[in-house]
């Protein structure tokens, strides 16, 4: 490292030189946390400031690319914010989920024409996004039962490797997606049922007791649809998914 001063200053000078930079750094640092905090109220974690974002700050380049990380950032949050704000992610299947995810590390830019154009795109397809949320969930349960064969879903359905004996989940996600389903036709918030049955030793009820959840210890989960207007709901879901070829709902 080189010790040649870059500029010989005087004590006068190098205290007004520190002053400067302070003053300079107070207005930067009270500017990013009003973005910061603006950026709050759509997104819970804000902006994200680390290394990576303000290296060399003083090399024009690099101001450059400072600035497109956190415009970047903006960008991606707001696009989160939306699917949000449709409650798009609660109608998505696991699989669904992490594609959006995927595409959401390099979104289009978020302008008027676009935001409006994906919502009401999104808008107009949350019928068909529940229909495919709910034939995910329908075709992946374990089909070794007879109460999981056929097209129709009977109220028993159950759920193989959700849990392993070490603790490790399998499937989870297919039982999070099962409860997006009875979230959405109940109007109940889903709980975090995994995690639940990970603890409980005895079945649990959710959604206004429409649901009952049965862990075993072979990792399988089983699941009762206690509520025959919720049972009618899933099953018409079914019938368009299958082209109306589900048989008549026995009572």
């Amino acid at each position: 490292m080189g010790t040649e001063l870059k500029e010989r200053l005087n004590a006068k000078q190098i205290c007004e030189r520190k002053i400067q930079i302070k003053g300079m750094l107070n207005q930067a640092v009270e500017l990013l946390g009003e973005a910061d905090s603006l950026m709050k109220t759509v997104s819970t974690y804000g902006l994200n400031f680390d290394r990576n974002t303000f290296y060399s700050p003083s090399e024009q380049t690099q101001r450059a690319r400072s600035l497109k990380n956190l415009t970047g950032q903006v960008n991606s949050k707001f696009w989160d914010y939306i699917l949000e704000l449709g409650q798009f992610r609660q109608l998505m299947s696991a699989k669904k989920r992490k594609q959006i995810d995927t595409d959401m590390q390099n979104p289009p830019p978020l302008t008027y024409d676009t935001l409006t154009a994906t919502f009401n795109d999104l808008l107009g397809d949350r019928a068909n996004l529940l229909q495919d949320l709910t034939e995910s969930v329908f075709k992946s349960r374990s089909s070794q039962y007879k109460s999981n064969q056929g097209h129709k879903l009977n109220k028993r359905m159950i759920f193989n490797n959700v849990f392993c004996k070490n603790g490790s989940r399998y499937q989870s996600d297919l039982l999070t997606d099962a409860c997006r389903v009875f979230s959405v036709l109940t109007g109940v918030d889903a709980p975090e049922i995994v995690s639940i049955l990970s603890e409980a030793q005895e079945p649990v009820f959710a959604f206004g007791g429409a649901v009952k959840f049965v862990a075993f210890q072979k990792g399988s989960v089983h699941v009762w649809i206690l509520d025959k207007e919720l049972e009618h709901k899933v099953n018409n879901i079914l019938n368009g998914c299958f082209d109306g070829q589900l048989t008549e709902v026995i009572i």
